[in-house]
């Protein structure tokens, strides 16, 4: 038997443990909850809440029984939560408001990780690697063009009727990877065209470090507290606030904060497209005497498509071919299908390629001359 306190109060904090309290009144058990005696002085701050059981008689508490309860309450759960501020920067300066979102900061920072990756690719193959940086430019204004094009286009009864400036502007909310490659590549057409070079040889320079480009910017989807999946089982998920919440999981007594995980989406998509591409330079380096040209930007559709369609599938704020986003119970989840046209043609693609004659590979695009 332990005997312990009249008035007992147990508090559970998930996150961040006690800040303070005072030296003498308290212990932990397994490092996990922190026990606190009445006429404790504590503060306590979380961020998942806290689960609090107040004993309000005296009693004699059996210390194995004790154990067992706390045992009950440990889910061995891992929990990732999300920054409390989207902004990397939001203050007034001289009456101007400055913001800076890590979104966007992120979306840049993979944007001109590729672009180096894709230059020092360029220069290894004896092409001009400021051909890299020119294409980058045009790319990120057809890119953002065709995202947001494209998002709107399948959630067209959300906009139909609203000012032209909430339907073009991004902040509103609303961009989609796949419309976005289909505004890169018209970039690398018209660019290409322009300047007399190869498309397929700049696709597969630039196509396999695009895959670098998404690894970082999804994690800009973490800190907007978007792009998340369904609730997870697997014993690790992330903490979703209500206000970031989609129907049904915005009833917080159904789907309570403080228990209900969701699928890291943005984190499974970022690992996979690292892999991806270090699997995509594996096989150029391997097998590089072997490959025809196009086949690096075939292996991106391959693996950008198959990743994603899976992913996708957890998603729980899809757009949806019934116009409306969600987890698309009663329809056709459009990423999932444009992402399946990838794999496929992705595929189909590197079998026609492989089965022509070698002397009808060669692009004539491939023999002008470079600045």
């Amino acid at each position: 038997m332990q005997h312990l306190a009249h008035h007992l109060v147990i508090v559970i904090d998930r996150r961040s443990g006690l800040v303070a309290h005072h030296a003498d009144c308290g212990f932990s058990y397994n490092g996990k909850y922190t026990i606190l005696f009445s006429g404790c002085v504590h503060i306590v701050r979380c961020h998942t809440g806290y689960e609090q059981l107040t004993q309000e008689r005296s009693a004699t508490y059996n210390a194995a029984a004790f154990s067992s309860y706390v045992e009950s309450l440990d889910t061995d759960t891992m929990e990732i939560y999300p920054p409390d501020d989207a902004y990397l920067l939001n203050l007034d300066l001289f009456g101007l408001p400055i913001a800076i979102r890590w979104y966007g900061v992120l979306i840049m920072a993979g944007a001109l990780l590729s672009a180096y990756v894709a230059a020092n690719r360029a220069r290894l193959r004896n092409h001009d690697p400021e051909h890299v940086w020119n294409l980058l430019m045009l790319g990120l204004v057809l890119g953002i063009a065709g995202a947001r094009a494209y998002y709107v286009a399948f959630e067209w009864p959300r906009f139909a009727g609203r000012p032209l400036l909430d339907i073009i502007n991004p902040a509103t909310g609303g961009l989609a990877i796949h419309g976005a490659l289909i505004g890169a590549i018209a970039a690398a057409l018209i660019y290409t065209r322009r300047n007399r070079l190869g498309l397929i040889e700049w696709l597969d320079i630039c196509l396999p470090t695009v895959l670098l480009a998404q690894a970082v910017g999804r994690w800009g989807n973490f800190f907007n507290q978007e792009a998340y999946g369904r609730p997870s089982e697997l014993g690790f998920g992330l903490v979703i606030d209500a206000e970031h919440r989609v129907e049904p999981f915005r009833d917080m007594q159904a789907y309570p904060r403080e228990t209900t995980l969701f699928h890291p989406t943005f984190l499974y998509e970022s690992i996979w497209n690292l892999v991806g591409f270090g699997l995509l330079i594996w096989i150029e380096r391997r097998f590089g005497k072997r490959l025809r040209p196009g086949d690096m930007a075939l292996g991106y559709a391959i693996v950008y498509g198959a990743g994603r369609f899976w992913i996708e599938g957890l998603r729980t704020d899809s757009l949806c071919t019934s116009g409306v986003g969600g987890g698309c119970d009663e329809s056709l989840r459009v990423a999932q299908i444009a992402s399946l046209f990838l794999l496929i043609g992705g595929v189909v693609g590197v079998v026609i390629n492989h089965l022509r004659r070698t002397g009808s590979t060669e692009e004539p695009g491939n023999t002008s001359t470079e600045s």
